[in-house]
Parts: structure tokens; sequence; C-alpha cells
């Protein structure tokens, strides 16, 4: 998932692990210093650019 200026993680890169229904579960690093694993619960997808599917 590709962000850019959300109020939840600025300009920043994850990696989308799950989509349950729309909430996306994500894993993301430099995040005061943590590797941190985050379901967007809210569905708050502000600054949300997009994000791609392997095959």
């Amino acid at each position: 998932a590709i962000y850019r200026a959300s109020p939840v993680f600025g300009d920043h890169t994850h990696i989308v692990l799950r989509n349950d229904d729309g909430i996306l579960t994500t894993v993301g690093g430099n995040e005061n210093n943590k590797i941190r694993v985050f379901a967007n619960r809210q569905r708050n997808y502000t600054g949300l650019l997009g994000y791609g599917v392997t095959e």
C-alpha cells in the first residue's frame, strides 16, 4: 500500500497482508524505530494512493 500525506502514516509504503471486507492489515517498518502490523479497523484510507496484487 502506498500512502501520501496520510494522517495515520504520512508518506509511507506498507506490505498488505490481507484485505478482510475492506479492512486492510498491513506491515510497515521505520515507525518509531519498529516494525508494526496494523489492521485499519476504522477504514481511514485518507492518503492511500493504491496497492498492487502479485499473481
